[in-house]
Order: C-alpha cells, then sequence, then structure tokens
C-alpha cells in the first residue's frame, strides 16, 4: 500500500473505485486507520466502502498518529487533520473532492470545509459522534488521561504507545490501558477540577481535538 509524506509526516493511504474523488476520514477516534471503513461496527455491517466504490474514487487514509501514518508530540487542532487530507490530495493531483467522515471524523470534514472551500465539492458527516451522555463520558475518560500526562509526562505517553500500541481510550478505568490501581488517591482528589478545565477549554495553552464539539472560533482552524 503506497505512502507519501505529508508536512513531514508518512501518510498511508489507498484509492479504490472509480469515478469522482471522495476523500474519507476514517471513524474509529484515536484509532483512525483505513480498515475501519470495512471492519468496525456500522461501516462493517453495510459494507459502506463496497458500495462507494462502485460510484466514486474513494481516497481513504491513516489519519495521522493512527495506523501506519507517522506522527510527533505536538500541539494538536482540527486544522492538523485537514491540512493532511488536503496534502493527500494535492499529492495526487486532486483539486477538488467530495470530503467524507465517519465518527470523529465529521470534525476533520468540517475543517476541511472552512479551510479549504475551493477544494471540497460537498460534505457528508456519517454518524457524528455527541450528545450530552456521550459528551460527559468522554470528559471523564480525557481528564483521567490527561492526569496520567501530568504524573508520569508526555515521553511516558509515547513509551507507553510504543509498546502496547494503545489506541486512546482502551479502557475508562484509568490513563492510557492502565489499571485503575496506576491512579493514587491524590490523583482522583481534583478530578472535577481537571474536568471542568477540559469542558470549557480554559487549560492555558492546550488545544486537543479530543472534545466532541468543534473549535469556538471557527478562523482557528485556517493553517
Amino acid at each position: 500500500m503506497p505512502t507519501t509524506a505529508i508536512e513531514g509526516l508518512a501518510t498511508r493511504y489507498q484509492v479504490i473505485g472509480t469515478g469522482p474523488p471522495l476523500l474519507m476520514y476514517a471513524p474509529g477516534g484515536f484509532d483512525a486507520a483505513l480498515e475501519k471503513w470495512s471492519s468496525l461496527g456500522v461501516y462493517a455491517r453495510t459494507k459502506m466502502l463496497d458500495h462507494l466504490r462502485t460510484e466514486f474514487s474513494c481516497i481513504v487514509f491513516d489519519r495521522r498518529e493512527c495506523g501506519q501514518s507517522g506522527g510527533r508530540v505536538e500541539r494538536l487542532t482540527w486544522a492538523h487533520f485537514a491540512a493532511q487530507g488536503k496534502g493527500l490530495l494535492d499529492h495526487l493531483g486532486v483539486a477538488r473532492a467530495h470530503i467524507m467522515g465517519g465518527c470523529m471524523g465529521c470534525c476533520s470534514v468540517m475543517a476541511f470545509g472552512v479551510a479549504y472551500p475551493e477544494a471540497t465539492l460537498s460534505m457528508v458527516l456519517y454518524w457524528p459522534v455527541g450528545g450530552a451522555k456521550y459528551r460527559l463520558a468522554t470528559h471523564q475518560r480525557f481528564a483521567e488521561h490527561l492526569a496520567f500526562v501530568q504524573q508520569q509526562g508526555l515521553r511516558e505517553v509515547v513509551k507507553l504507545v510504543q509498546r502496547d500500541g494503545k489506541p486512546f481510550g482502551p479502557t475508562r478505568a484509568a490513563g492510557p490501558g492502565l489499571r485503575s490501581s496506576a491512579m493514587t488517591a491524590r490523583s482522583r482528589k481534583p478530578m472535577r477540577a481537571r474536568m471542568s478545565t477540559v469542558t470549557g477549554f480554559s487549560s492555558p495553552g492546550w488545544r486537543a481535538p479530543y472534545s466532541t464539539a468543534t473549535p469556538r472560533r471557527v478562523p482557528s482552524l485556517r493553517t
């Protein structure tokens, strides 16, 4: 399967089918590899990609930090994911394309449409994540991961992923793939305060794509 470098990061991709170009941001949260279009939940049951490939040139790829694409430790915004998709279109010589996303990929699609309207033929948001219960559960999970980073540092996060290949949320019990006992009583106590910080996006210098909401200021999506 081919790979190209986009903004210094390897991007694994595949073009399937024939017809108008359709750039597809994979579902799967923080494990958004191109295989998820054929193996995950409703996408596997409906065989969506098999149907789409008969009408479109489906451009599927591993989002950065996922699958076999590259990544690096840096502050991320939705604009980074949009730029990866645009870079892939440029590499393929595609000036304009339909843009589709599944699950959390919908956020990247909206960011793409804002940043690159001239390259966007249409946008399809399939099964976007959201809802009050989902948001609360996600903020709780993110707060637990944030606690792990604050205690152990980013180097330990990188080591953990390299060692175990853990996606963002294998368990809600603790940090990335940790047992609940790994979180001390001291780390649990201020959890609500950390959650309120994450929920309000008020943590100094921190902007991350883990929320189910899109960024408040649309212009910030532009690179």
